[in-house]
């Protein structure tokens, strides 16, 4: 069974030198689930089109394939059958891509911390690194090596939100990643009171343990092949593409 952080404000009752022994063995702490796999969402829909200012340059931070499927849908305004023909998928496949772009943009649109740099990040967490470190190490140094490599974890989790993908970038087991999240969000929530800077990478992690996997990186893809795409286009003649008159202007639209 998963262990999981505890919520802001709540205690915390890990023995962390326990748990770092006992889960020795390399086992998925944080659930490695498909965005489309968790709980549904209970915010209502956004209004997409009134907020494309905000949600086209995050596009960037979804598949290729979601990508298209937001972009074609929403600004395009294209039917999910001409999308499905564009991508060489059923329709079914267009709307589950469309769901689950979605889920990520409304993530996004809602994290604290999602133009900020690792830079950043770091910056903001470095007086604290010491803090961070596990008490019952008395030496200040060895305090400072361990909490630093807490706040490097976290912070990496912050722009993957997948812990496999941390473990193996580290060459660690996922145990590992595990511990030093729920330490960082630890010593955070002891910190935020008196330096209330911290609130946003508090936050921000406390979203990441909500929607683990929800920003990793997208598995395949491309966007659309359009040379590919309009070369088959005189065999398809109940495709509805009337505004998109070359493949320049595919190309463009689909960037």
């Amino acid at each position: 069974m998963a262990l999981l952080p505890p919520r802001v404000g709540e205690p915390l009752f890990v023995d962390f030198a326990k748990l770092e022994h006992v889960l020795a063995v390399d086992q998925p702490l944080l659930d490695d689930l498909d965005p489309s796999e968790q709980e549904p969402e209970s915010e209502p829909e956004p209004d997409w089109a009134r907020h494309l200012d905000q949600i086209l340059p995050l596009l960037d931070r979804l598949s290729p394939v979601e990508a298209d499927c937001f972009e074609l849908t929403y600004v395009k305004h294209c039917r999910q059958v001409d999308i499905a023909e564009i991508q060489g998928v059923t329709q079914g496949a267009i709307s589950y891509r469309l769901m689950v772009a979605k889920r990520r943009l409304r993530f996004l649109l809602a994290y604290p911390v999602r133009d900020w740099t690792q830079a950043a990040m770091l910056d903001l967490l470095e007086p604290f690194v010491e803090a961070i470190g596990t008490n019952h190490l008395t030496h200040h140094l060895a305090r400072e090596k361990e909490g630093r490599e807490a706040v490097e974890i976290f912070v990496r989790m912050l722009e993957s939100t997948c812990q496999s993908t941390v473990a193996r970038e580290r060459g660690c087991t996922q145990a590992r990643v595990r511990i030093r999240f729920v330490k960082t969000m630890k010593a955070l929530t002891r910190l935020v009171a008196t330096h209330p800077e911290l609130q946003p990478v508090l936050l921000a992690g406390e979203m990441v343990r909500s929607h683990p996997n929800i920003l990793s990186d997208p598995a395949g893809g491309y966007r659309a092949v359009t040379n590919d795409y309009l070369a088959r286009t005189s065999q398809v003649a109940h495709v509805g593409l009337e505004n998109i008159a070359s493949v320049d202007a595919l190309n463009r639209i689909l960037g």
